[in-house]
């Protein structure tokens, strides 16, 4: 299986077995943090609600904090990935 991932400002370009699709980052807020299962939930743009995993992120989560992330598949379900701090526009 070949994988190729580059990643310019927003958008994702992945080539899965010579079929490339694009991937667009999303943006949000943290509405809910539990430690107890390491799972946090965000709403989106669009109000709808997509889980995330506390060990994936490389910061503290905070309720209310705006972040931008991706959406993946997994075997249970949509899940937010590659989530980031959002960053001021210049």
């Amino acid at each position: 299986m070949i994988y190729i991932a580059l990643r310019i400002r927003k958008l994702s370009f992945e080539c899965h077995n010579n079929h490339p699709t694009v991937i667009m980052r999303r943006r949000g807020y943290i509405i809910s943090i539990n430690k107890d299962i390491a799972l946090g939930t965000i709403v989106d743009t669009n109000e709808q609600e997509i889980n995330f995993l506390i060990r994936e992120l490389i910061f503290v989560p905070l309720i209310n904090q705006e972040i931008t992330f991706i959406i993946e598949m997994t075997e249970s379900g949509l899940i937010a990935t590659d989530i980031e701090l959002k960053t001021e526009s210049k």
